[in-house]
């Protein structure tokens, strides 16, 4: 029987509770809270500072670039998740958590240089994206039952939230008529599901109405579908924004507008709604408030949470989206945490919160299980990679029509962003772009009379042709400019079985996944 993720159940009423109140034992961690709205406590929680692990590790300025210890600790990660896949493609995680394990797996794999298109992983990415879209898909409605005892029936908020996330980054890789249904099936059902104070709780008609964390899994869902071209209702955003405002006591984002939980704030609860209104471009003033409140309190970001994980998360996505200065303050404070907690298998657990511990009498994140705090670790610190949509304000290649040609349109090369161009590493054989002339180092500067200055430009403009369409490239080669007249290819996308295998056929076959450098054109 299908049940609600672990990090939501923990944050549930203990069997027999009235509804409206949370459990004394939550009451308990608040009041022993370091962080609170409008101050950050300068007195640093040892628990979860790497010194309080007593290891240091070696990095280089670049990080994880060039960085042997994080490339390795990375590396062994992926592997890991690799490893620990499912039959069905899903990763599983501990007491209902496997749609939003599964989510944040093939994201991180994505951040590693994996998609739908190529790269090492390329098979678990697409096996993953298949799973969400047998699992959170009209007619396979979900039922469950809470950790209070309480049964529902329908879709978890956070299954849908955190499949969005995903589908949305495959969605832009691999774009078809099919796939856009589903995601506006997801994007309706979260707008159907919310409360009428435009929050979301963790399931719909549920004793146990909104809050903060499961409404920004909502919110950050629909912000990454809207990235990738999606139309999102104003009306749920700005619904939603106002929700968050009401959980303030005139600071930033609290726990839930209800009595006793209102202002209970923190700068990992910001953190997800800051990057939810980030890629909504939502929020205004607000939005500033909240950034601001996060950036005064990076090193607080795991505080007063039975998941620190989830905190470490969002507010690890959101100190990269702040710029050089937070991400180094994250880095510091978290990294060696991490690294140090990685076991010989490649798989990375979460420090032990002792005061959640001994308050709720179980260890939270391990107990949702490996492949959950794997997926955080791989996730989070890939992001300077630069292969990750999620920090991206927009990365649209426009939403597509039901009529749009099949196959992915292509030109036949890899390549990399280099000095404001994209430079050509590797020419596919009897591909589009070796047949116009392409060769390995031109320096790709326009493409159709739009400037190119690193591979996401080329990327959107690449994605707005139809395959047969004849397109003009504009490269530097041996200091000269010259035009190359290209005639677009479609990327045939194989048929799939239930697992999301390939399907052999007697037509063209897609090229296999490929280990080498740079992005697939």
């Amino acid at each position: 029987m299908r049940t609600l993720p672990l990090i939501a159940l923990l944050l549930l009423p203990a069997a027999g509770a009235p509804s409206f109140a949370l459990p004394p034992s939550l009451f308990e961690l608040r009041r022993t809270g370091r962080a609170s709205e409008g101050k950050q406590d300068e007195k640093p929680g040892s628990r979860h500072r790497p010194e309080a692990l007593g290891k240091k590790f070696p990095h280089s300025a670049s990080c994880p670039k060039k960085c042997k210890t994080c490339e390795l600790a990375l590396a062994r990660a992926c592997e890991y998740l690799a490893k620990s896949q499912g039959g069905t493609g899903a990763w599983e995680g501990g007491n209902g958590g496997t749609v939003v394990v599964t989510s944040i797996a093939g994201l991180a794999l994505m951040a590693n240089g994996s998609n739908p298109l190529g790269g090492p992983y390329q098979r678990n990415v697409e096996r993953a994206a298949q799973f969400l879209l047998r699992t959170v898909a009209p007619g396979h409605k979900g039922k469950g039952k809470t950790a209070s005892g309480q049964e529902f029936e329908g879709f978890g908020n956070w299954d849908l939230g955190f499949a969005a996330m995903f589908l949305a980054e495959y969605f832009y890789y691999k774009a078809s008529a099919d796939i856009r249904d589903r995601l506006q099936f997801m994007i309706d059902k979260i707008k159907e599901q919310r409360e009428p104070n435009g929050g979301w709780g963790h399931a719909p008609n549920f004793a146990y109405k909104d809050l903060v964390v499961a409404s920004t899994a909502c919110m950050a869902g629909l912000g990454c579908l809207k990235s990738v071209g999606f139309k999102v209702p104003d009306d749920v955003v700005l619904e939603g924004v106002k929700y968050y405002e009401s959980t303030s006591a005139g600071g930033t984002v609290g726990y839930s507008p209800r009595e006793g939980q209102k202002g209970w704030g923190n700068a990992g609860r910001a953190s997800g709604a800051a990057f939810a209104m980030f890629k909504l471009g939502a929020g205004g003033k607000y939005f500033e408030r909240v950034s601001k409140f996060v950036r005064q309190g990076i090193k607080t970001i795991p505080e007063d949470h039975a998941s620190p994980t989830l905190h470490y998360l969002f507010g690890g996505i959101y100190s990269f989206i702040l710029g050089l200065e937070s991400w180094m303050e994250y880095k510091t404070h978290f990294l060696d945490m991490w690294l140090a907690m990685q076991q010989q298998d490649g798989s990375v657990q979460c420090p032990t919160d002792p005061d959640v511990k001994a308050t709720l009498g179980m260890d939270t994140d391990n107990m949702v299980g490996p492949n959950y705090t794997t997926s955080v670790f791989a996730l989070v610190f890939a992001l300077p990679y630069g292969r990750s949509l999620l920090p991206k304000p927009k990365a649209t290649q426009g939403t597509p029509t039901a009529d749009k040609p099949k196959g992915r349109p292509f030109l036949g090369f890899r390549a990399q962003t280099f000095a404001g161009s994209v430079e050509v590493l590797s020419v596919t054989e009897k591909g589009p772009a070796e047949a116009a002339g392409v060769a390995v180092g031109d320096l790709v500067v326009e493409f159709k009379g739009k400037k190119v200055e690193k591979t996401a430009h080329l990327r959107a403009e690449i994605d707005k042709c139809s395959p047969g369409q004849k397109a003009s490239l504009v490269v530097l080669r041996g200091g000269e400019r010259r035009t190359i007249e290209v005639k677009v290819g479609a990327l045939e996308e194989p048929k799939k079985d239930d697992e999301g295998d390939d399907v052999e056929t007697d037509g063209p076959k897609k090229n296999p996944p490929s280990t080498e450098e740079g992005e697939p054109f």
